[in-house]
């Protein structure tokens, strides 16, 4: 069956549009400290670029050379993109460094170039095929980046799901180049299955951004704290005494407990007790006395002799301000309400 021109022309716009949002929402997140967020955010505007040019190539007979060389050198830097987004997201410590640039060699030629690279006496010739098989070879560079880290047996909760947002991210870009790859070189595709199932990718995608803001947070507490370098002993030490602190003297009953009054109490200063929190623990402070506060109420929901006791009693006994604010926490630890959890046992 022969799809509609105007319907390709909707579905091939609509994840170009939709790739430059996301490259806009990484682009101001509230992480600014973070460069991973603008190499993320870079990667969905050329991603954005190459649909673009697609789209414009097939239905616009008088697009100018220039345009469409726009658009393959964009192609030529998702990959170099791809691969050191996921080389600084699993790296744990380091400055970007500027010979990353030197990936960029390629796209800045075709876009020096964009008056003078012909379709048939370039591309067609030659270039289009070498492009294609750059990307491959970022790809299967950047699989090897995610293949090394997984055979490291993670355990935290935070790093699986980075990690599986990286797997899902590597397999979304590899699935629309693949479209173009097996149009070209293999002759099996019609050019138009690249353009339309990122369409349906980005918007995959883009679910499951929404559905896991906190990995993105977890990168830019990361980046905020790497530069403050503290010796591992004394990390140990820090960490011991904080929560020798806060359990023994159950401060996180209190509810208006602080950073502050938590540096007071345990002679440390506040910038220290939050590097531990967010890199060594993976919680900021709310998270961290959350944590203990969870605890307490699950042992409150848990005991038979609570059983007529109301669940936002339960939320001020352990240090909750409010029974919203209970609700979302408690969610957030344990994936079910106070009251979901209580009704089980």
């Amino acid at each position: 069956m022969k799809i509609p021109r105007e319907i390709l022309i909707l579905l091939c716009s609509i994840g170009a549009v939709q790739s430059y949002f996301l490259s806009y929402t990484f682009l101001k997140s509230k992480n600014k400290t973070s460069f991973v967020s603008y190499i993320l955010s870079a990667l969905f505007f050329m991603v954005g670029l190459r649909v673009t040019k697609s789209v414009l190539w097939a239905f616009w007979e008088g697009t100018p050379i220039w345009l469409i060389n726009i658009g393959f050198a964009a192609h030529l830097a998702v990959g170099p993109l791809l691969f050191i987004y996921i080389y600084y997201s699993l790296k744990e410590e380091g400055k970007f460094s500027y010979l990353n640039y030197l990936h960029f060699i390629p796209a800045f030629l075709v876009l020096f170039l964009s008056f003078n690279l012909e379709m048939n006496s370039f591309w067609y010739a030659y270039a289009y095929s070498i492009l294609l098989y750059h990307q491959v070879f970022y790809l299967l560079a950047s699989a090897v980046l995610i293949i090394w880290k997984y055979n490291k047996n993670e355990e935290k909760q935070s790093t699986k799901i980075k990690m599986a947002w990286l797997r899902n991210l590597l397999i979304g870009i590899t699935v629309w180049h693949f479209a173009y790859f097996s149009n070209y070189i293999l002759g099996w595709t019609s050019y138009f299955l690249g353009p339309v199932l990122y369409s349906g990718i980005v918007y995959i995608i883009s679910f499951f951004v929404y559905k896991n803001q906190n990995i993105f947070e977890e990168q830019i507490k990361t980046e905020k704290y790497k530069n403050i370098n503290l010796p591992e002993e004394d990390i140990k030490k820090y960490i011991t005494k904080i929560i020798a602190k806060v359990e023994n003297e159950n401060l996180y009953l209190d509810p208006n407990f602080t950073l502050a009054k938590l540096s007071e109490s345990v002679s440390i200063p506040t910038y220290i007790i939050s590097q531990v929190l967010n890199v060594k623990m993976e919680k900021n402070f709310s998270e961290f006395i959350n944590f203990y506060r969870i605890e307490k109420a699950k042992i409150l929901l848990d005991d038979p002799g609570n059983q007529n006791y109301k669940i936002a009693n339960i939320a001020y006994d352990c240090g909750f301000n409010s029974l919203s604010a209970f609700n979302t926490a408690f969610k957030k630890n344990t994936n079910q309400t106070p009251s979901q959890y209580k009704t089980q046992k």
